[in-house]
């Protein structure tokens, strides 16, 4: 238990990825990393954390990661399967 104000989910996340539904449910939002560390999503604050594996990094060193932002009408299911699809290119 992270705390009473955030709980922790029992199931790990298995992607990359943050999905959340808007309140007509008919719009979607959905975040994808191809490396992460962990996903939060706390309602009723429609908080969305996506914690990308980028380790330490030296002066002057770089990573680069690759993630994808999708906007659009849909449902859940079709932007996780757009998640999906993005991190097995």
């Amino acid at each position: 238990m992270f705390s009473e104000k955030w709980p922790t989910d029992p199931a790990n996340s298995e992607i990359g990825a943050i999905i959340r539904e808007a309140d007509d449910g008919a719009h979607e939002a959905g975040f994808v990393w191809d490396e992460f560390l962990s996903a939060q999503g706390q309602n009723p604050w429609t908080c969305m954390h996506l914690s990308l594996r980028i380790g330490a990094l030296a002066p002057d060193e770089s990573v680069t990661r690759n993630g994808r932002i999708f906007l659009y009408e849909g449902d859940a299911r079709d932007c996780l399967q757009r998640c999906e699809a993005f991190l097995k290119q």
